[in-house]
């Protein structure tokens, strides 16, 4: 019961020995639920932690012992059927949305867990972002140049798919400088990582569809190379008895570890490296990942 209205109560000769008092933790949400105990002298004990209040309040659950166990699943799949073909495949509008995907959990990790933040901004970051929106209006020059000139009273204009007519003198001032604002307001918010992600997704959502063969920007494919190797080589590592061969002698699971994140640290903007690193590592262990998933099966 709540103590004011328990005092209103009791002023007016009702009694309230058989109510108790409960405290209500600040910022809990209506319909939430909290567990209640009650001790032998009835002493009252609201049984929340501040990981449940967090969970409560906002719906975020921490977990660093899951490593992205799909990123490794999606690696094997693509290197059965040929890394760089698969990469191919691969169509330009997804890199987009992986990349603001990836923006928008470190949206969120920044506010609330700092350690999987730092892992995870060392591949698809504000850098990458801005490298890859940058890409983008070079790729769009060159197929806004492809499109065929037509004719309206003797000026020249094209059809732009999303946009409509414009005249050529017109395709800088109405297209091209707004999304180059656009940039820059990319560039100014890069280090707030929730205000990169609306800015980013503002980009893509006003976007001029450019063709899904159009050619992907290095510093996305750079991030999806090292982002890919990494969490891959971190689940054989933590998960399916896999070490690092130094020399002669594997390293054990400590040292292994720690070396992976020294690689990520010195191969940075050559990820192509840390892919070939995952790759000596499978191979050292004589790894096979459709063996390990039969096997996995079978223990359940």
């Amino acid at each position: 019961m709540n103590k004011n209205r328990k005092m209103k109560l009791e002023e007016k000769g009702i009694q309230t020995g058989k109510y108790f008092s409960l405290e209500i933790p600040e910022g809990l949400k209506p319909g939430s639920k909290i567990n209640i105990l009650v001790t032998e002298d009835n002493a009252v004990i609201s049984n929340i932690d501040d990981m449940e209040k967090n969970i409560l309040e906002d719906g975020y659950v921490r977990n660093t012992k899951l490593y992205r166990r799909f990123v490794m699943a999606q690696m094997f799949k693509m290197l059965k059927i040929g890394y760089t073909e698969a990469l191919n495949q691969l169509t330009y509008d997804y890199t987009f949305k992986t990349l603001i995907e990836e923006i928008h959990v470190l949206s969120k990790l920044q506010k609330r867990d700092a350690e999987a933040f730092y892992e995870r901004v060392q591949f698809f970051n504000s850098d990458v972002a801005i490298c890859v929106c940058q890409h983008y209006m070079k790729q769009l020059k060159i197929f806004l140049d492809s499109l065929p000139d037509k004719k309206c009273k003797g000026i020249l204009y094209k059809k732009v798919k999303s946009v409509g007519n414009v005249f050529n003198e017109d395709i800088e001032r109405k297209i091209l400088r707004p999304k180059f604002d656009m940039i820059t307001k990319v560039k100014m918010n890069s280090s707030n990582y929730e205000a990169l992600y609306y800015n980013l997704k503002h980009f893509w959502d006003t976007r001029i569809p450019l063709p899904q063969q159009t050619s992907k920007s290095p510093a996305w494919v750079d991030a999806y190379k090292g982002a890919g190797a990494f969490y891959t080589c971190k689940n054989l590592i933590m998960y399916h008895n896999c070490y690092v061969l130094d020399q002669d002698h594997f390293l054990n699971r400590d040292a292994s570890l720690r070396e992976l994140y020294q690689k990520v640290v010195s191969y940075k903007g050559e990820y192509y490296r840390l892919l070939a690193y995952m790759k000596k590592l499978i191979s050292d262990n004589n790894f096979s990942f459709d063996e390990r998933m039969v096997e996995l099966a079978e223990n359940k």
